[in-house]
């Protein structure tokens, strides 16, 4: 009677610590699901912020891109302009030497010569 006491603790004992331990493993896997779920929102937590600072920097980019660019337009016009007036002072040289050539003055320095109005 004493031994199937005892054997009958030791069964209920060893019930009692398996139960405890599937206890433990349903808490462990919770805990581990629960690790898995933060991991997870950390992850795109970290994505979205790595993707807004992406963003951010496109778009800092693209912004100095146009000001680089109008001011490469500008640049453009202002040679324009250089090379409309480049073009006006040969149309002035090349009609002061016709001027010149009529008059008998090719060779000559005229700049000394005052203009009648």
């Amino acid at each position: 009677r004493r031994r199937l006491s005892e054997l009958l603790t030791d069964r209920e004992g060893k019930r009692l610590a398996r139960d405890r331990q599937e206890e433990a493993a349903a808490t462990e896997g919770e805990e581990a699901e629960l690790l898995v779920v933060r991991l997870i929102n950390f992850s795109c937590d970290w994505i979205a912020r790595v993707r807004d600072r992406v963003v951010e920097g496109r778009t800092l980019l693209e912004s100095r891109l146009r000001e680089v660019e109008e001011g490469l337009k500008g640049l453009e016009e202002t040679r324009r302009g250089d090379a409309g007036e480049e073009a006006k002072i040969k149309r002035l040289r090349r009609r002061a030497e016709e001027m010149r050539r009529k008059m008998g003055l090719v060779g000559k320095d005229t700049s000394g010569m005052r203009t009648e109005s």
